[in-house]
């Protein structure tokens, strides 16, 4: 059986971990938050851009324009986009599992698939799959990254 000083050390080690576990939950959520408020500042530019897509194809222009015709889709290009580090709860799976779900459905309709992983988890969830060519992986990029940061992957 433990000391009453061993029990009182743990005792300190798991407060001491609560803590730090808080702090660090803390922060995430303080990022997500960002990262909403940045989606929300985007959608007036969607809303536009829809409103202008819908005037286009009101006015006849996208019948005779070569990027508006539907043709069989033979390829696709995924980015996945995940976290460096495992401490965003349920992100990663649920990012990973649509990822699966692309490519399931794109291997029933015989789409080649190539991927772009961006993100350690990302970057090691795609490495391990078989019937998809990575195209690049991109991993420790900063929390607020900037245009220039991205043209590797663009």
């Amino acid at each position: 059986m433990a000391s009453t000083q061993q029990l009182k050390s743990r005792i300190r080690s798991v407060k001491s971990t609560k803590q730090i576990t808080k702090a660090m939950q803390m922060v995430a959520a303080s990022k997500m938050r960002r990262a909403q408020d940045a989606t929300k500042a985007s959608a007036p530019y969607e809303r536009a851009a829809n409103e202008l897509l819908s005037y286009l194809n009101s006015q006849g222009v996208t019948t005779y324009h070569k990027w508006f015709e539907e043709r069989p889709i033979k390829s696709r290009m995924i980015i996945v986009i995940a976290s460096d580090k495992g401490l965003a709860g349920a992100f990663n799976a649920n990012v990973l599992k649509a990822y699966v779900s692309n490519l399931r459905s794109d291997d029933t309709d015989k789409v080649a698939n190539k991927t772009i992983a961006v993100g350690r988890k990302a970057s090691a969830f795609v490495t391990r799959i078989k019937d998809t060519e990575v195209v690049g992986t991109y991993e420790d990029l900063p929390d607020h990254p900037e245009g220039s940061q991205f043209h590797a992957i663009l």
